[in-house]
């Protein structure tokens, strides 16, 4: 549904180029109609009446149904055959226009008719399907609200039209081809808004080619209707000629209204002579048909301007099926032609900037995969389209660095519609190499048109290179400029300061801050030589020659001191604009000191030269040295008379070595009167050698002077850092922790030796996170937390964690780091070490466990000891009483507390075998022992000592040969008996205990089988277990949970095995497997 206001066109789909089919988008079937005119309107056409009468009734069967409904819905009027569309009752016409409307059409009127009256203008809604006399039709609907004094607030006019059959909707167009055109919209608005206008175009308005009645109400809407679609109508009688226009029609195509006599050749007439045939034939071919035609052409104004023009007509037909008039609608489509025309450069534009622009196009899945790509993208990324399509950056084609960084731009992408993002990466070219891209990212997933994200990337690889190399450029700059004992300064165009040298905050005490010249001046200059200073270089920046002026510049003590201060201009290399100024300000203080007081000056160079701690020497470029102070004398190991004689020459005691610095300086003091200060050796008369940091000025043509620093102590001071960095590198590779360094923002830099042996990475893995690739996974995201947020706080580090050994296994170790901090305090590196605590990890287990041993065992001890004394007790007390006073049986008596004994020996007996067994003292004392024999005497026993149940009768089944191992009998009667026991006691509902006694080639089998509780499956791998007992044997069944224990650690001391084979509910079978006795000999298998 669309709102339009007074002015807006209403939509019409615009017509192809050829003019074959207008009116009607891909989806819908233009439908064909023959009519024939009723007889009596035959009658009076030829009969006579008036032009407009004539146009209206031949109008009439193509009127578009119209009602008039009030504020509530109920109709009031309807205009046209209505019966096509609403249910009416014997042509009643007061029920509301809901109940009688298809029901296809409710949802669409509900709406329509709601943004009418609150918009107040007319709304639509196009190409409604809508069943009508058993087919599907597409129906076009208007909802205009009505202001007449003659009607209620809150009247609409509801006019209905039938535009053709639904047919099936055309296959779409590719999803890049749409994602282009969204990608057009994007980057030209208006063309796209003019494509939509364009689409909009056509409508179902091209088939109200109106009939109207002679009711001026119906005439009025009708008109109403026509001036909404922008119709002009016309008709064409095919006998005379003649015919009618009306005014719009009249006026599109640039002839007077009314009536003609000749209203075909008038209209063929104005057609464009490029159109004129192929109008005449589509004319004369839709008459011939007999069916609807549509015509597309442009008309030549009288004032000479072209209009395109598209025509709908209609074939009227007499009695005989014989054409005999034409009605149809024109309407101006110029703005739609002019604007599609447009549009189409624009594209071609569009697409011309795609194929050969620099930057590269592409849009992308969530995933990040690659669903198209411009034709630049060979030229960007080296891939060719098809190559690029279906790739992932994200996933595979970005640098390792900046990965992260770009999964967690595409992420807020994906989470945020609309957002668009710059960002700078690393992506691997088609060549290999690694390409610097920039690239702005917009987020379109949400809509339909697009369904994804756009990019528009450029390489800007050598742009990188040249701010990587103008970067380190710029440091050594300065880092030179830093080493000289000049004040170095830069500023930009305007005379802003961008850069001071550590000599400015030596001498002024204050730190470098951005300011201009003129600010610089005021607040360090002398006042006497400010204004002069701001003024000449002002001259020189505007003239763009060099700077140069003495002034006195303040200390940090608050003196003054003059200065020479010179500056260059550099210019850029392809526009020779000025872009910087390079200066030096030199202390020339005792210089202008000198000019003031000449008498002094012999006085004042004197005490120059004695400066103890600074060399200076006088010299020329000759090569001889032929003054130089006490401290020069003193740092070189010559006297005052080897200078005075001429007998040092500064390029013999110079080392072969620094002879191309010396010759550089030589040329710098014969170019520019100065040279950069350069560090260098000099050889004393002794062979020995010392550093020197020299800084020389021409006096004259031919006399110079060097002031010398003697640096040996921090060169000494830099090799001892060096041979100890080496030396602490050395003893790091040799200690048993796995050391570390790295960054300030926590990436690792440098490991020991020990890391690389202990993990098996190598450098590349483990720098950066890679450390994390060797913590146990259950570690690794805790490990990680705890380290970022010890970095982040500042804050030493200390966590546990399991890394991983070579041989894929793990250990403990214990992390700590410290942070090195500067001066300020700022954190400069992280320096930390893993220490093995493996051993103290289990040894800590252990004792855990051995203390949970120990309180089970004083739990079950505490209960399975007292049931049995408790017993003792009583019967012990009740049995003198017994005897003396003859109450009571006193043997059953005795009896009680003799098993009850018996039992408390037992369990001693079980702890006392747990201890042992512990200490390593169960002795195993090995003889030949026929377990038939040995079965048997336990298995009658044990029925003796039974004898009075008789829920568990014992079977005994015993192979017919000796069954012999070499084991200590009394250990092997307590398996079988722990056995046999277990069988009973967890048998509470009786049943059969078989033993069965056999022996194969190599092994001896005793086995144990009874139909009682079983053992649940999860709690078999722990019945060997001390004091453990299953879920299922409950407080009735006491024990200790050591019986099976000590069987099956006997068992193991006998060299065997025990096996269980148990169902719960169903029984258990222990199965003991012991080495036969060599004496046995294995002649036979199991009987």
């Amino acid at each position: 549904m669309t709102e339009h206001d007074g002015t807006q066109e209403l939509g019409v789909t615009a017509a192809p180029d050829d003019g074959r089919t207008i009116g009607a988008p891909a989806a819908v079937e233009a439908a064909p109609t023959r009519v024939s005119a009723p007889p009596e309107h035959r009658e009076r056409m030829e009969g006579g009446g008036s032009i407009a009468q004539v146009h209206q009734r031949l109008m009439l069967p193509y009127t578009p149904v119209s009602v008039i409904v009030n504020a509530d819905g109920d109709i009031i009027d309807t205009s046209g055959d209505v019966g096509r569309f609403l249910r009416l009752q014997d042509g009643a016409k007061s029920a509301n226009l809901l109940n009688v409307i298809p029901p296809d059409l409710k949802g669409e009127l509900r709406a329509a008719s709601l943004h009418a009256r609150h918009m107040g203008r007319l709304a639509e809604a196009r190409r409604v399907p809508v069943t009508l006399q058993g087919a599907v039709r597409l129906v076009d609907m208007f909802v205009q609200p009505l202001d007449e004094p003659e009607l209620a607030h809150g009247a609409l006019l509801v006019v209905l039209q039938d535009v053709g059959v639904a047919t099936a909707t055309p296959p779409a167009s590719p999803k890049v081809d749409v994602r282009l055109t969204q990608l057009e919209s994007e980057l030209h608005p208006p063309k796209f808004q003019q494509r939509a206008t364009i689409e909009q175009s056509e409508a179902a308005v091209q088939e109200q080619t109106a009939a109207t009645t002679v009711l001026p109400a119906s005439e009025a809407r009708l008109r109403l209707a026509l001036d909404i679609a922008e119709l002009g109508t016309w008709t064409w009688n095919l006998a005379s000629g003649a015919g009618y226009l009306d005014a719009r029609g009249a006026e599109i195509i640039g002839l007077a209204p009314g009536y003609l006599p000749n209203v075909a050749e008038a209209q063929l007439a104005s057609i464009h002579p490029d159109d004129l045939a192929r109008i005449e034939a589509e004319v004369a071919a839709g008459i011939q048909s007999g069916d609807a035609f549509d015509l597309a052409y442009r008309v030549i104004h009288p004032g000479g301007s072209v209009r395109h023009v598209v025509t709908r007509a209609r074939v009227i037909t007499d009695a005989a099926e014989q054409p005999v008039q034409l009605v149809g609608t024109n309407r101006d489509v110029t703005m739609e032609r002019e604007a599609e025309l447009r549009l189409r450069e624009s594209e071609e534009c569009f697409r011309a900037l795609l194929a050969k622009g620099s930057d590269m196009i592409t849009i992308s899945d969530r995933n990040g995969a690659i669903v198209y790509a411009s034709p630049s993208t060979e030229r960007v990324s080296g891939y060719t389209v098809d190559e690029f399509i279906g790739s992932n950056p994200f996933a595979d084609g970005i640098h390792p660095d900046d990965m992260t960084r770009c999964r967690e731009a595409l992420d807020e992408l994906i989470a945020t519609p609309g957002l668009s993002l710059t960002l700078q990466h690393r992506a691997r070219h088609k060549s290999g190499a690694w390409h610097w891209y920039e690239g702005t990212f917009t987020s379109l997933f949400h809509d339909p048109a697009v369904g994804g994200l756009v990019a528009n990337v450029r390489d800007i690889t050598e742009r990188k290179q040249a701010e990587d190399a103008l970067r380190e450029s710029e440091e050594r700059f300065r880092l030179m400029a830093d080493a000289v004992p000049q004040i170095i300064w830069l500023t930009d165009p305007a005379g802003r300061t961008e850069f001071f040298n550590k000599q400015w905050m030596r001498y002024t005490g204050v730190p470098f801050e951005p300011a201009t010249s003129a600010e610089v001046a005021a607040s360090f200059v002398h006042p006497d030589d400010a204004t002069m200073t701001v003024e000449t270089f002002a001259q020189a920046r505007r003239n763009g020659s060099p700077f140069e002026v003495e002034h006195r510049i303040r200390s940090a003590t608050g003196t003054y001191r003059w200065f020479l201060v010179r500056a260059e201009p550099y210019r850029d290399q392809q526009t020779g604009e000025i872009i910087r100024w390079f200066g030096a300000s030199i202390d020339i203080h005792d210089r202008k000191l000198a000019e003031a007081a000449s008498r002094e000056s012999e006085e004042r160079l004197q005490k120059a030269l004695s400066i103890e701690t600074v060399g200076v020497i006088f010299f020329n470029l000759a090569g001889e040295i032929y003054d130089a102070n006490q401290a020069f004398q003193r740092m070189s190991g010559y006297g005052h008379e080897d200078f005075q004689r001429r007998r040092v020459r500064w390029d013999v005691v110079t080392p072969p070595e620094f002879m191309p610095a010396t010759l550089k300086a030589k040329a710098e003091l014969l170019t520019k009167g100065e040279n950069t200060p350069y560090e260098k050796q000099y050889i004393r008369p002794d062979g020995s050698r010392w550093w020197g940091l020299f800084a020389g000025k021409r006096l004259s043509s031919s006399e110079c002077v060097e002031f010398v620093l003697d640096i040996t102590e921090r060169k000494q001071a830099e090799e001892a850092l060096r041979e100890s960095e080496a030396g602490f590198r050395a003893v790091a590779d040799v200690v048993p922790d796995l050391l570390w360094s790295s960054d300030a923002r926590g990436l690792l830099e440098w490991y020991n030796q020990r890391w690389f042996d202990y993990t098996g990475q190598t450098p590349d893995q483990a720098r950066g996170t890679g450390w994390l690739d060797a913590i146990h996974p259950d570690d690794r995201d805790p490990s990680l937390h705890t380290f970022q947020a010890a970095i982040a706080a500042g804050q030493p580090l200390r966590q546990e964690h399991r890394i991983r050994r070579a041989d894929r296994t793990y250990r403990w170790f214990l992390s700590q780091a410290q942070p090195l901090r500067n001066e300020g305090g700022t954190i400069m590196r992280w320096y930390g070490a893993w220490t093995d605590i493996h051993q103290e990890r289990m040894a800590l287990a252990e004792a855990e466990a051995a203390l949970k041993t120990r309180d089970q065992f004083l739990s079950i001890a505490s209960h399975e000891l007292r049931t049995p004394l408790t017993s003792l007790l009583g019967y012990a007390h009740m049995l003198p009483i017994a005897l003396s006073q003859g109450k009571g049986d006193p043997a059953k008596m005795a009896g009680m507390i003799a098993r009850q004994a018996e039992r408390l020996n037992a369990l001693v007996d079980h702890l006392l075998d747990v201890s042992r067994l512990q200490r390593g003292q169960l002795a195993v004392e090995r003889q030949a022992v026929d377990l038939r024999v040995l079965a048997a005497q336990v298995v009658d026993e044990f029925r003796v000592a039974h004898k009075l149940d008789t829920k568990h009768p014992i079977e005994l089944l015993r192979a017919d040969e000796p069954v012999t191992v070499a084991g200590d009998g009394p250990r092997l009667e307590q398996v079988l008996r722990n056995l046999l026991s277990n069988a009973v006691k967890y048998s509470p509902h009786g049943g059969p205990v078989q033993v069965h006694v056999t022996r194969t080639p190599m092994e001896a089998v005793l086995e144990v089988a009874d139909r009682g509780i079983g053992i649940p499956a999860q709690a078999q791998a722990h019945l060997f277990d001390a004091f453990y007992r299953a879920r299922n044997v409950g407080s009735q069944i006491s024990g200790f949970g050591l019986g099976l224990h000590i069987v099956h650690e006997i068992v193991q001391r006998h060299g065997g095995r025990i096996e269980v084979d148990s169902t719960e509910g169903v029984g258990s079978t222990f199965r003991v497997v012991l080495p036969r006795h060599q004496s046995d000999g294995p002649n036979s298998d199991s009987a």
